[in-house]
């Protein structure tokens, strides 16, 4: 308790005052009464509660997981009414519409946080990527912990587990107050405000350039966390509940005892008053008083308490609550005093010997039920003004009116043996027994959810296994260059295990619970132990086979030949083998799985992350030795699950220093990261997987390291797996140039993003890893199988012809060049060169950029040249080559794809309307998977005349189709100039057929030119601010539609 006590010191001086608890006599008595009582005995109000939610259950719609007319929030807490009025009336009838529906919802959305427009715009909910809400997550965690304390479903508890989670990153640790730094915000963090620590407030969004921290996030982060410590009794979750409390206490009560909204990381506030802020509040101070003993928390709840019911803020002298009143739509304050009235109840509950507190809380509870009986009711409906009139039916005066009816209790039960200081076990046992004396109340509605047949009983056999592996914690934006693009969101839904629980089994899936940590400064500064996530998580998404279709014997295949393939020879079907088992050593570029799609309409074979792994225990080809890993963007705890703890990872990412950084975080990862120029973007997505067998896989992705990106949005991967020579004498390669070789070429990408100081901090750990030094790959590995070329991209300026040539798209130009796919200057055969490039973010494209890009692409150094060689005022004027597609999602088709990660697409009004913008160029973007957006960054090239023999060529990696990822020539032909911003990572393949260039391309083809009136997706306008009034134009007539 010592911490408790440092924490709460002050408590005595600000919290010891005479509290008068008396109830004001101008409160309103129900009629014809004398004073604010309820004359309706227990039987008749468990009755009209359930009549009360029975009206409300038919407006849920299962597609947009909302009751029809209420925001997203305020469809989280009707679930939580439904929870909370079983649990307070010691009845299960609500059980199965409850439970299947929240399940429904959780698989929905991860972390279960969706933007709430109204019905129209919910297709658009990802557009808040960059800003999504942690209350919003944490409303429906609380929905999941109520559903979890009314029917003890261990599948609730563990959604509960997996928001905190989520949302415990944002939340401001002392080390963070001190160092004004969060891992996942881009702002200063002011260490004090009023002299009082920031530690413990939690970011209202996730968007990194947000300040701002209020009081409901906050308090439903302290609430969800003293009840995870009641569930669990360990103390990381009650120090959690403290920390956040304490910030509430130091910032948030202002003079009148009344809980204000807001105190920014840079200490600007908001002083609005909500009822919602201190019900919450209240609540989780009543639930934190419970699990620490503590009574200062007591005492300070009690103050709260008492002002707030009497406060002239929300109500008038006759005491009901006047917010959110409005009949004629909904507004957030009709949900507010519902979550107001919740906190009350909670600390009736739990105070059954404070009869001063009890009676305020009850006669209060009694103005508000009296008045929606008396007042606002229409049969078993309700107004969301409670001092009338009566109104029909509206989900969100519906909405309010759930915790108020059964959460006050009658002092004059059926039986008359109800107490002023009856417990709620007790007031239980009475209201079934009241029940079992009343009549059988309406049948349930018949939109109520169906039974799940799938749903196991909880097995209360627990198997723990302990396992210490680390959680990163990286920036969550993904933008192509220095330009102000909106940040993309983090997904890592895996539900987390549970300690002290039986088994709960969800799709055959074990949870259990260890510690779980709190987000600390720097990207990979701690690593604690982990959650044991469950098993086999990516079981639910692919099924995991025995054949291994390709072994690691057999002759070399010839070099280079020009085509790689996504199927192996003789490949088995999906019901035979897993991706896990194959071996590539010829090179292959596959799909993500996209569970929206699957089985994909083209019938290709997808991959998972798992499967790129391809980990298998007692098996040294599939045993990890080493993995360096690199992401934009990466979801903690999602990618640490693949990794046993023992497993040296190298993890490098993006910090915005300015300067080489590696720090050795636990025994087994290194987080390291390149020199970044103010204006440069880690955006290369590689991982080098050393297996103990000496097997050695390399992998170029265009998918970050989030499970949105795995599982949701499409992407690609281009696996290559190559062993160890049986003599390291053996050449790797003939007729390339030394630098120009795939391995070296890998060996200057991983000097360049500083993997070298981590590999030696690893092998101060590990001294017998196979992997030596960067220069092994090259001597020590055969890599006469390799079909592709590497295209990387490294920050930097470059001068001259020599230099320009080995990175951007110059180094493009030079790959085709050796792969033999370059358009001859001296054929003299009229050679055309079509060219698709599809990628995930559009800019402001001028015609000399997209000439000299198109050159590069013809792998014609000598055309480059000429083109270099005309003034600069020629370039400007030169037309863009109708040769060149851009491919992209339009607005309409992104809203009829539907809720699936739009918000990784950036396009602007601004550039598409920009003079000279090559709108003609732009082409449909869809997937030929089916109904899935896209993150997959490719080009697909066709070759026209005879002058190659093959069809085309593929590009495939971390490049969009941007200036700032390929890089800008400027200068001339005699001194050329190469401007590269980001850090990129690619590979070129050639295509044989005509036939290979549509199967191995990710989208449908021949991509079809945007129809008039279409604009690409524009992720900006779609959020709000400016643009929302012309996309409301827009989506009216398409709503109609929908």
């Amino acid at each position: 308790m010592h911490i408790q006590q440092t924490l709460l010191g002050s408590f005595l001086v600000s919290c010891a005052f005479a509290q008068d608890l008396s109830v004001p006599s101008s409160w309103r008595a129900s009629f014809p009464s004398a004073k604010p009582s309820s004359s309706l005995d227990v039987s008749e109000r468990i009755s009209i509660a359930q009549k009360a939610i029975d009206a409300i259950t038919p407006h849920f719609n299962t597609e947009s997981s909302e009751f029809t007319g209420i925001g997203y929030w305020q469809s989280g807490n009707v679930f939580s009414a439904l929870a909370n009025k079983d649990k307070t009336t010691g009845t299960t009838t609500n059980q199965e519409f409850v439970i299947n529906n929240l399940d429904a919802v959780f698989k929905k959305y991860a972390h279960y946080d969706k933007y709430g427009y109204a019905p129209f715009l919910r297709p658009l909910w990802w557009l808040i990527s960059s800003h999504r809400y942690n209350d919003d997550a944490l409303w429906w965690a609380q929905s999941a912990m109520y559903a979890y304390r009314a029917y003890q479903d261990q599948n609730m508890l563990a959604h509960a587990v997996d928001v905190w989670t989520h949302v415990t990153g944002y939340v401001v640790t002392p080390e963070q107050a001190e160092s004004g730094k969060n891992p996942l915000k881009t702002i200063t963090i002011k260490s004090t405000c009023n002299e009082k620590t920031m530690a413990g407030g939690v970011f209202w969004t996730t968007n990194p350039k947000d300040a701002g921290i209020n009081s409901i996030t906050t308090g439903l982060y302290t609430t969800l966390s003293a009840f995870l410590a009641e569930a669990f009794g360990t103390e990381e979750y009650s120090k959690a509940a403290i920390l956040s409390a304490t910030w509430m206490k130091n910032h948030q009560i202002n003079a009148n005892n009344i809980i204000s909204d807001t105190t920014s990381a840079d200490c600007s506030t908001g002083h609005g008053t909500y009822t919602y802020n201190s019900g919450k509040y209240i609540e989780g101070l009543s639930v934190l008083a419970a699990v620490t003993k503590d009574s200062s928390w007591t005492t300070l709840m009690t103050n709260i308490i008492n002002a707030a019911v009497k406060s002239s803020a929300w109500q008038g002298s006759d005491g009901i609550i006047t917010e959110g009143t409005s009949p004629n739509a909904n507004s957030d304050g009709v949900g507010f005093k519902a979550i107001f009235i919740r906190g009350l109840h909670e600390a009736w509950y739990r105070n059954p010997s404070n009869s001063g507190l009890r009676t305020l809380i009850r006669s209060y509870g009694d103005v508000q039920y009296n008045a929606l009986s008396d007042l606002a009711a229409n049969g078993s409906t309700y107004s969301s003004n409670w001092h009338g009139p009566p109104q029909a039916f509206t989900s969100w005066g519906q909405l309010a009116a759930l915790d108020v009816l059964p959460s006050t209790k009658n002092p004059v039960p059926a039986d008359d043996s109800e107490t002023e200081d009856d417990t709620d076990e007790e007031w239980h046992a009475k209201a079934i027994t009241a029940k079992r004396q009343s009549k059988t109340h309406s049948a349930r509605s018949p939109t109520t959810a169906a039974p799940n047949p799938h749903r196991p009983s909880p097995d209360t056999n627990n198997n723990e296994a302990s396992t210490s592996a680390p959680v990163i914690v990286v920036h969550d934006s993904d933008s192509d260059s220095n330009s102000e693009l909106i940040p993309r969101p983090r997904y890592a839904s895996r539900p987390l295990p549970m300690k002290r629980l039986a088994k709960a089994k969800a799709g055959g899936t074990v949870f259990r619970l260890e510690k779980r940590a709190i987000a600390t400064q720097g990207i990979l500064k701690s690593i604690p132990d982990r959650a044991q996530l469950e098993a086999e998580r990516l079981a639910r998404q692919r099924k995991h086979f025995i054949t291994r279709e390709e072994g690691h014997g057999g002759e070399p295949e010839p070099k280079r030949p020009k085509t790689v393939s996504s199927h192996s020879p003789g490949p088995a079907t999906a019901t035979t083998t897993s991706m896990g088992y194959r071996r590539f050593r010829s090179g292959v570029v596959l799909p993500t799985l996209t569970m929206i799609c699957d089985p994909r309409a083209d019938g290709r074979q997808s991959i998972t992350f798992s499967d790129v792994l391809g980990l298998s225990p007692n098996d040294p080809d599939a045993t990890l030795e080493l993995a360096i890993i690199s992401s934009y963007t990466a979801a903690p705890i999602w990618l640490a699950s693949f990794f046993a703890s023992e497993t040296p990872v190298i993890f490098v990412a993006e910090t915005g220093s300015e300067e080489l950084t590696v720090k050795m975080s636990h025994t087994s990862w290194v987080q390291t990261a390149p020199k970044m120029s103010q204006h440069a973007c880690m955006h290369m997505k590689y991982l080098v997987l050393l297996y103990k067998s000496g097997r050695l896989r390399v992998v170029v992705s265009t998918a970050n390291l989030i499970e949105l990106d795995w599982t949701i949005l499409e992407n690609a991967v281009f696996i290559q797996d190559v062993y160890l020579k049986s003599d390291t004498s053996i050449p790797n390669s003939q007729g390339y140039q030394t630098e120009n070789k795939f391995a070296k070429i890998l060996e200057d990408v991983l000097q360049a993003t500083n993997v070298t100081p981590a590999l030696d901090i690893i092998r101060q750990q590990n001294p017998h890893l196979t992997l030596t030094a960067i220069s092994d790959l090259s001597k020590r590995w055969n890599w006469s199988g390799v079909r592709a070329e590497l295209v990387a991209s490294i920050p930097g300026k470059y001068q001259g012809w020599k230099a320009i040539q080995k990175t951007g798209h110059p180094r493009l130009m030079c790959a085709l060049k050796a792969l033999g796919l370059n358009v001859d200057a001296d054929s003299k055969s009229d050679i055309s060169l079509a060219i698709e490039c599809g990628g995930s973010s559009i800019a402001a494209y001028t015609t000399q950029w997209v000439n000299q890009f198109y050159r590069s692409a013809s792998g014609n150094r000598s055309s480059l040249h000429k083109f270099m060689s005309l003034s600069d005022n020629k370039r400007k004027q030169s037309p863009y080559p109708a040769g060149v597609k851009i491919l992209f999602p339009t607005f309409k088709h992104v809203l009829q794809t539907g809720e699936h990660g739009a918000g990784s697409l950036y396009c602007t009004r601004k550039k598409w309307e920009a003079k000279n913008f090559p709108r003609s160029a732009f082409r449909h973007l869809h997937s030929s998977a089916g109904p899935s957006l896209m993150h997959t960054k490719m080009i697909i090239a066709s070759f026209g005349g005879e002058a190659s023999d093959a069809a085309g060529w593929m590009y495939v990696g971390s490049h969009n189709f941007t200036p700032a990822a390929w890089g800008n020539l400027s200068g001339d032909d005699t001194s050329p100039v190469l401007n590269v911003n980001n850090f990129e990572l690619g590979v070129v393949l050639p295509l044989q057929t005509p036939e290979e260039l549509d199967h191995m391309s990710a989208w449908e083809r021949p991509p079809k030119k945007y129809d008039t009136g279409d604009t690409p997706w524009f992720q900006d306008e779609a959020r709000g601010s400016g643009g929302m009034q012309s996309l409301l134009n827009f989506l009216v007539p398409y709503s109609a539609r929908m």
